[in-house]
């Protein structure tokens, strides 16, 4: 399988086109760099009759035949000439710069529109439906869309993580711009802390990917373009409550500081009211005090400039507290009051340098580096932890011909140190002590998109050898394929392998809260994996009414998988990798529609078959639903001064961990019941403000006694890790913004 993707890459490099003509396409970039074609430039040769006209994605075709002096001219209003040798090209992408960039209006395709282009199977989840929803923070931003599944992993703290096709949060590689910098402790409490009016646009990626940010890519990317000067607005203030008293309060603005252009924003939580709606004893929603600085800085243009890039700054203060009604945050009262208390600082420094080489080629640079520090309280349990992170990677981008190449190096270095005590051990728990984990990972890179057939066929082919500290050398070769069978009719496959560290304690703090013990081996070793799949996509226009329908399969095969096993005892947690079969297979379907009278339909169904071998016999994962469905609505005003959405999702029964040897009233069925949850809004805009206000679990639906021998927090069967439903009642909210432009 290595020798069959190194030889297809080197062919796939040196494949000769023979033509009797120059193939192309003609662009100009942004300010960030991303490219949108030009139509209607003017392509000729240099003292001949011969010419051609780009079409609206910017291609071009030009006869070479009997030219002899192959110098290319082409040319459009409102740009620079540009005049280029030809040699051997057959394929050859021409960069145009505007004679003042401020003056040049670019009508770009929409980031849902790109993703149609994209080899990879893309959702994009952009600025429209972030307002369809409060979205105050980042959990938050996937109602909308079928690809993400948004879990709760512990009520009390109520941490959230992402899956995609049905897999843990932890096998998608969730990044900001490209960097993945959300690694083990980022991965419980941070992705919760990120406001939604600070984002841009979030692009989530299924299956096997590109290799430039890695092999941790299992599931797929969910990747964060955050806002800065040119996506915000002048100044936004966002001020939102709901109907139990939490308090967000946003502010974005920029500033044009001369050669430096700068977004700046502020976000702050307080803390909600104690509520017990369910009388279990313990809080609904936990206690949040949450203080996030985000400064983002621009400079140089690539339309102009040989240099360019961006720094990016996060601060992170945060206090969240959880458990019985009438806790009073005092150490004294750990061992009479049930507690959870995680405390999180946490600064982040992003960035990236472009330097165009060339009209086509560029050197990119892009680092980041991060400091994670949590001081946390799970009842008798505490657990305190220190993360560095720094990843750097430097690439050339070298398009020429019909290829676009991308190579490269990366470093990736990880430092966590993690203590683990008792305030009290009843239970002769045996984990306590010292942990420190380091990981160093130099790497090489390289992947190349082909055009194998013009408009119809791409393939890229990717391959990476990092050098891991622990594990030694991974391989890891990635595959990706677009035919169009005509304009309306797509088909997309992946296939390729990824690699993981699994990390204990970092992935699994909701155990921390139960009586169990927890049995790990000394030695765990990382987890492999290799994923496939296929999506299928068929597009309808009437007029300007558009119907995108979406078929996906994808299916992931694991080796030594890391399973935390609750049926094999009831006093202790196992943990081991499984040496048997482990799988998910992944099927969805998806239908978005669009008309021009302001309405928006999107719905989903997915299906997912998550199951691991133990001795032989084939087990379903926990806490997984076979079926899920969702329905999203969205009406728009034709005067855009109102927007109405309501979204209904639909989940399966789930297994659930055996409780039977638990006393009978601590004991739970096998299954969980199935459930609708149902969420809608209203939006009303002004020239300044806009009021928002909905209902989420408008069914006031919840699933009875998440938590396990509530009335005895301290007791051996105490459990809050059996959530697989919503634990919050009907919630309402009210929320106003202020835009100025």
């Amino acid at each position: 399988m290595k020798k069959f993707f190194l030889l297809s890459f080197m062919l796939l490099i040196s494949y000769p086109v023979f033509s009797q003509s120059l193939k192309g396409k003609v662009v100009i970039n942004d300010f960030e760099g991303n490219e949108y074609p030009v139509d209607s430039a003017s392509v000729s040769w240099l003292n001949t009759d011969i010419i051609s006209y780009t079409d609206a994605d910017g291609k071009f075709e030009i006869s070479t035949e009997k030219i002899s002096d192959k110098y290319l001219i082409v040319s459009k209003d409102g740009y620079f000439t540009q005049m280029m040798e030809i040699t051997n090209e057959k394929y050859k992408i021409i960069r145009l710069k505007p004679f003042q960039t401020e003056e040049i209006v670019i009508i770009e395709k929409t980031d849902k529109e790109k993703a149609k282009d994209k080899v990879s199977r893309e959702d994009v989840v952009d600025s429209k439906d972030l307002e369809k929803s409060a979205c105050c923070d980042l959990t938050g931003c996937f109602g909308h869309t079928g690809n993400v599944e948004v879990s709760v992993s512990d009520i009390v703290t109520d941490s959230k993580e992402l899956k995609l096709l049905g897999t843990d949060g932890v096998y998608a590689q969730t990044m900001i711009e490209g960097i993945p910098i959300f690694n083990g402790l980022a991965s419980v409490y941070n992705l919760s802390t990120i406001p939604g009016v600070t984002i841009n646009s979030i692009t989530i990626s299924k299956g096997s990917n590109s290799v430039i940010q890695g092999y941790g890519s299992i599931s797929g990317m969910i990747n964060l373009v955050m806002k800065d000067y040119n996506s915000s607005d002048n100044l936004l203030l966002n001020a939102y409550t709901n109907s139990y008293l939490e308090k967000h309060f946003n502010s974005n603005w920029k500033l044009n500081l001369n050669n430096i252009k700068s977004f700046l924003s502020f976000h702050t939580v307080q803390k909600a009211n104690r509520v017990d709606d369910n009388n279990d004893g313990f809080l609904d929603l936990p206690l949040i005090t949450r203080y996030a600085l985000y400064n983002k800085l621009n400079a140089g243009d690539p339309l102009l400039n040989d240099w360019s890039g961006y720094l990016s700054f996060r601060y992170l203060d945060e206090n969240r507290v959880g458990g019985q009604v009438n806790l009073n945050n005092s150490p004294e009262s750990y061992t009479d009051l049930y507690h959870q208390i995680v405390n999180t600082y946490r600064y982040e420094i992003t960035g990236r340098i472009n330097r165009r080489l060339s009209e086509t080629s560029s050197l990119i640079l892009q680092a980041g580096m991060s400091n994670h520090k949590q001081n946390s309280v799970y009842g008798l349990t505490n657990y305190n932890a220190d993360q560095s992170d720094v990843y750097a990677n430097l690439m050339l981008d070298l398009p020429y011909n019909h290829h676009n190449l991308k190579a490269g190096i990366s470093y990736k270095y990880l430092n966590l140190t993690e203590n683990v005590s008792f305030i009290q051990n009843n239970f002769n728990k045996t984990y306590s002590g010292d942990y420190e984990f380091k990981e160093s990972i130099p790497g090489v890179y390289a992947e190349n998109k082909f055009e194998v057939v013009h408009d119809k066929f791409d393939l890229t082919t990717g391959l990476r050898l990092d050098f891991n500290s622990n594990y030694g050398t991974i391989f890891t070769p990635r595959l990706m394929f677009k035919y169009m069978f005509d304009e309306s009719l797509s088909l997309r496959g992946s296939l390729g392998s990824g690699f993981r560290t699994p990390e204990i304690f970092t992935e699994n703090q909701n155990i921390f809260s139960s009586s169990k013990d927890l049995i790990f081996p000394q030695f765990i070793k990382g987890e492999k994996s290799i994923n496939w799949g296929l999506s299928l996509l068929k597009e309808f226009h009437f007029g300007e009414n558009d119907i995108d329908i979406v078929i996906d399969y994808y299916s992931t095969f694991f080796k030594d998988q890391f399973i935390a096993d609750f049926d094999e005892s009831p006093d202790a947690v196992i943990f081991y990798n499984n040496s048997e079969n482990s799988s998910t297979n992944s099927f969805q379907t998806e239908i978005n529609s669009k008309f021009n009278n302001g309405l928006e339909l999107k719905l989903s169904y997915n299906y997912l078959d998550a199951t691991f071998n133990k001795n032989g016999i084939k087990t379903e994962l926990p806490f997984n639903a076979k079926h899920r469905a969702m329905i999203s609505i969205t009406f728009e005003t034709e005067e855009r001064n109102w927007l109405y959405n309501l979204n209904t999702q639909f989940y399966g029964k789930q297994r659930l961990p055996s409780t039977v040897t638990n006393p009978i009233e601590y004991q739970r069925p096998e299954y969980s019941d199935p459930f609708f949850m149902l969420n809608n809004q209203l939006t009303y805009k002004t020239s300044f403000y806009e009021f928002y206000t909905g209902i989420e679990n408008l069914l006031n639906y919840r699933q009875e006694n998440p938590i396990i021998s509530a009335n005895n927090p301290f007791g051996k069967y105490f459990d809050t890790t059996f959530n697989w439903g919503p634990t919050k009642g009907r919630e309402f909210y009210f929320g106003v913004r202020f835009k100025l432009n």
